[in-house]
């Protein structure tokens, strides 16, 4: 074999291992999943058993995420933070993950009342797969 033919040997083989590397990242990236409970009803929060429908509020919120235009980009995700349930509302085009976090009696959570180390958990659960529930994910409609 040529030493030219060597080098494209070499190059297609490069590209085909790198391929290779960003399909078993994606697959393993896909394989770390929130712990998104099918049926609501199964969620336990604030002290009520699916809390999407028995928290007036929540039910609220997420028939008038359902009938907006934001719907397709809208999560809502369930925290515990000392033992504390919080639910983030995230639209995709946001850039701050946190901004709107509600207690269990829809009370919006002002941020500047938290302590640092309870904005820093609730930040790192909500970026976490394993520490959140999606209590909605209107991305799935898409």
């Amino acid at each position: 074999m040529g030493l030219n033919k060597k080098i494209v040997y070499a190059n297609t083989f490069m590209k085909q291992a790198v391929l290779l590397l960003i399909v078993l990242g994606l697959l393993t990236g896909a394989c770390q999943r929130d712990r998104t409970i099918a049926a609501s009803k199964n969620i336990r929060a604030c002290g009520v058993k699916d809390p999407a429908n028995k928290l007036p509020w929540l039910r609220q919120k997420i028939s008038d995420i359902k009938q907006g235009k934001d719907s397709a980009i809208t999560t809502i995700t369930l925290v515990t933070v000392n033992n504390q349930d919080y639910f983030n509302i995230y639209m995709s085009y946001m850039s701050c993950i946190g901004c709107l976090t509600y207690r269990c009696d829809g009370s919006q959570v002002d941020q500047s009342k938290l302590t640092n180390a309870e904005r820093m958990e609730i930040t790192r659960k909500l970026g976490t797969p394993a520490e959140r529930v999606i209590i909605y994910d209107g991305t799935q409609a898409r």
